[in-house]
């Protein structure tokens, strides 16, 4: 008896919609988040309160997606929650590379202009330069470069927060070296991570995105209480 493609294991889609359906969610979400945030998205605690409120019902959503979903897809799903490359294949690699290309080229132009940005808006729009849509440019750009990057593995938490202070500490505050040491480092702790994984639970096959977060969980709370010692 043929099972219909509901019943089925297959995708229903072709995999290269994979990373245009993350970038378009990620995006969405962002505008989601900004127009919720409305005139006090200039503080970046109300963006992280909005943010967090939109991802965990992002999260609830997928959770019931998975419930009412096959059983194979939601193991499957889960898998990439966790975040795992061990199932990446050159196909995969070849979408993602296909897409990162024009958006680095992109990030990098935009960069020129980020120092300012980190002045105050009135000061920025002295030098030419209106933050409020910058701002929001910036976010865009992040969104969608992440989610292209996360749209096979899934989500590797915490990747991103560490990666860009290490290259700032070790590196320095300069714009385009340090996105390229974030570039570079953050795929060393993915492959690194990947590679304990695969040492420590051979044959069983752990996610390699639950070692960054067993790390990046105490250095988030590290860097919370040195800002507060700070400010």
């Amino acid at each position: 008896m043929r099972r219909s493609p509901i019943e089925s294991n297959a995708l229903l889609t072709s995999v290269a919609y994979q990373p245009v359906a993350a970038v378009a969610g990620s995006i969405a979400a962002i505008f989601v988040v900004f127009t919720f945030a409305g005139r006090q998205s200039a503080s970046a605690i109300r963006l992280l309160l909005f943010g967090t409120a939109v991802a965990a019902v992002l999260k609830s959503l997928t959770v019931i997606a998975m419930l009412v979903g096959p059983v194979y897809q939601a193991g499957q799903a889960a898998r990439w929650i966790a975040g795992a490359v061990n199932e990446i294949n050159w196909n995969e690699i070849r979408i993602t590379a296909i897409g990162m290309l024009p958006l680095t080229l992109i990030v990098l132009i935009v960069a020129r202009r980020l120092p300012p940005a980190d002045l105050d808006e009135m000061s920025a729009r002295s030098v030419g330069l209106n933050l409020p849509s910058f701002r929001i440019q910036i976010f865009v750009l992040a969104a969608a470069i992440t989610a292209l990057s996360a749209a096979f593995v899934g989500g590797v938490g915490f990747i991103g927060l560490m990666a860009p202070h290490l290259a700032r500490r070790l590196i320095g505050r300069g714009v385009h070296f340090g996105l390229i040491g974030s570039f570079f480092i953050g795929a060393s702790m993915l492959v690194g991570a990947d590679l304990i994984v695969r040492l420590l639970f051979s044959p069983t096959e752990v996610p390699a995105g639950t070692v960054p977060a067993v790390i990046g969980a105490p250095y988030f709370l590290y860097l919370l209480m040195r800002n507060q010692r700070h400010g």
